[in-house]
């Protein structure tokens, strides 16, 4: 069955792509992601829509949705805004500079695009790859443990080691050393196979119930793919632990706390005949956050599990290119907590503090709007997606406000300069900033080939400069530049 294939913001028609039972799954999966574009604390523009009875807008959602008749729908970028290479890139990059921080930063930046709590998406991945190497595992032969236990007793209690018995009874102690080998099939081994289908099962359960909430309620019987998943890996890992031979394992896997480092390190020396138990330990260890497995992170952001907001991806990407020029100009992080990235100059006594999709401490705003003859202003997107403020010892601050738009030029309206300006006037509303300024990220595309690659946009009634840089993959190097020479020529004013 050949894949239905569309690009971001298309409108999907039922005919004649769709059967009605399909047609009423993507409704419903629909629904979930609409849901998620209202309630997530993270503000997202392409809320999908139900446009009607026959068609169906994903907004700017990627990746693969599969329908229980087997049937794959693929929402691909727009090449337009991001040919397939750049995005391939885009996701590369993310998942790098998530490498170099911690796990706690990769569940948090999981969580921006996904529709539940990032870290049931991840053990989604988990389960899958757990389910793969356990049934690997279990053809291969789990190997028992062999025990080698010595005594000294006046008899022999097993197998009697001669230079022993001899040496002991050279000193006048007639007491005879033997050894006895026991094979015990309930090894380390099995018993941490057993913890992992457990901790997989539970959190595939609070993975469902999160589909199940109050908020999820509604057509309950209409099933979607990624429930449909879970169900069928929650079953394998039950069906594992109830299994006979685990049956004596379940009492015993809650008294060894497998994230201890000795504790690893004899799995690591058990499973050294097998491959696939090696595989497992390294699935646990980056389960347990002790390293990660990129390619799972690269298929979950790509929307192989269930679909991602590419602007919400595209953002990120941005981020990661600020927080690239400031570590070239000041070094790496001073301090990360959650979205709050700090930054020293020791040279110039400057802290930078970095936010991401955080709102700062605006004040009274509404007589300075009037004064500038801004009378626009959304107000339930009072948070920027990056603010920037450098703070000196002499209390000179200075901010930089980010706004990321992931869409052409040409297609940035006057209300989105509004609303940016009124970003600007929020946060210069109490400060002693002078001058207001910000940069607003747009991806290049053909049909931006006649607007240069920076250009600056003035208020008339005020200081206010906001500045439009084109920025994608293929063109990093010149959105660097420019933001690292709009940086130091501000702070040297």
């Amino acid at each position: 069955m050949r894949p239905i294939i569309i690009l971001e913001y298309q409108n999907i028609s039922k005919q004649p792509n769709f059967q009605d039972d399909e047609w009423k799954e993507l409704d419903r999966y629909r629904e979930i992601l609409e849901y998620f574009c209202t309630s997530k604390k993270y503000n997202l523009e392409e809320t999908p829509k139900k446009i009607s009875n026959e068609i169906i807008k994903l907004g700017g959602f990627i990746g693969n949705y599969k329908f229980k008749t087997g049937k794959i729908l693929k929402i691909k970028p727009n090449p337009v805004k991001l040919k397939k290479e750049e995005f391939s890139l885009l996701i590369k990059d993310i998942i790098q500079w998530a490498g170099m921080l911690s796990s706690p930063f990769l569940r948090n930046l999981l969580n921006i695009s996904s529709p539940i709590n990032s870290k049931y998406e991840i053990a989604l991945a988990y389960s899958d790859l757990l389910i793969r190497c356990t049934e690997n595992a279990l053809s291969e032969y789990i190997p028992p443990l062999i025990e080698k236990k010595r005594y000294v007793a006046p008899v022999p209690l097993g197998s009697i080691l001669i230079s022993p018995t001899i040496s002991r009874f050279s000193r006048g102690q007639l007491m005879i050393v033997s050894q006895r080998i026991n094979v015990n099939v309930l090894n380390l081994l099995r018993i941490f196979l057993v913890k992992f289908h457990t901790i997989m099962l539970q959190e595939l359960k609070n993975l469902e119930l999160s589909f199940k909430g109050e908020n999820f309620h509604e057509n309950t019987d209409i099933s979607i793919n990624p429930v449909r998943t879970i169900i069928s890996n929650r079953n394998y890992h039950s069906n594992f632990i109830m299994s006979e031979i685990n049956q004596n394992v379940i009492n015993r896997v809650y008294k060894i706390d497998f994230t201890k480092s000795d504790v690893i390190q004899e799995l690591w020396v058990q499973a050294s005949t097998s491959p696939s138990f090696r595989d497992i330990i390294l699935l646990w260890e980056g389960f347990i956050g002790k390293r990660a497995l990129f390619p799972k992170i690269e298929d979950i952001l790509s929307g192989r599990y269930m679909l991602k907001p590419l602007s919400k991806l595209y953002e990120l990407w941005c981020l990661k290119v600020v927080l690239d020029v400031l570590k070239e100009l000041y070094g790496e992080y001073y301090e990360y907590k959650d979205w709050n990235f700090k930054f020293i100059d020791i040279r110039e006594n400057w802290t930078i503090e970095v936010l991401f999709n955080q709102t700062p401490p605006w004040g009274d705003i509404i007589e300075r709007l009037k004064k500038e003859g801004l009378k626009y202003i959304e107000r339930k997107k009072e948070r920027p997606d990056i603010t920037i403020t450098f703070l000196k010892n002499n209390n000179k601050k200075i901010t930089f406000i980010i706004e990321v738009k992931y869409r052409p030029a040409k297609n940035i309206e006057l209300d989105d300069i509004r609303s940016f300006c009124g970003y600007l006037l929020f946060h210069g509303s109490k400060s002693k900033n002078k001058k207001l300024e910000g940069i607003l990220f747009h991806p290049q595309t053909l049909s931006d080939e006649y607007i240069k690659p920076y250009k600056c946009i003035r208020s008339k009634n005020s200081n206010i400069r906001i500045h439009l840089i084109r920025i994608k993959p293929n063109n990093d190097e010149y959105a660097k530049a420019r933001l690292k020479y709009l940086f130091q020529r501000t702070i040297r004013k």
